[in-house]
């Protein structure tokens, strides 16, 4: 169950009454991955070409990722980008080019569903976020 903080993230990204209590899963992907970007940079993560997410999507091959150039900080929804193969899928603007390194990742660990990198290291998901 999120906590207050991740629970008024969910809203002010939905635009919502923070007083009400959601479930992190009552979201699409995209609002999950926006809200996990807000709240990384709340914790001072806030460079797109060094902090990175990148979520498995629902089409095959498919991974969400936020635009190039964009920090976690300045992260929505309408920043995030479809690609399959390094290909622009859905969105606009360039994905991050790194990005080719977590389908590697992902081939090689089918249990992981999303992939944190972070400066100091890389975290794995193994279920929705």
């Amino acid at each position: 169950m999120p906590n207050e903080r991740e629970n008024n993230y969910q809203h002010q990204e939905a635009g919502e009454d923070p007083g009400l209590q959601v479930p992190l899963t009552e979201y699409t992907a995209e609002q999950q991955i926006a809200i996990t970007c807000l709240m990384l940079a709340d914790d001072g993560r806030c460079s797109g070409l060094v902090d990175q997410i990148t979520a498995l999507a629902d089409e095959p091959r498919a991974m969400w990722t936020q635009r190039f150039g964009f920090g976690l900080d300045e992260t929505k929804v309408s920043d995030l980008v479809l690609i399959d193969a390094g290909n622009l899928v859905k969105g606009a603007g360039m994905p991050n080019p790194a990005n080719r390194f977590r389908r590697y990742s992902y081939r090689a660990r089918p249990d992981i569903r999303c992939i944190i990198h972070r400066k100091e290291a890389a975290y794995g998901i193994g279920r929705n976020l």
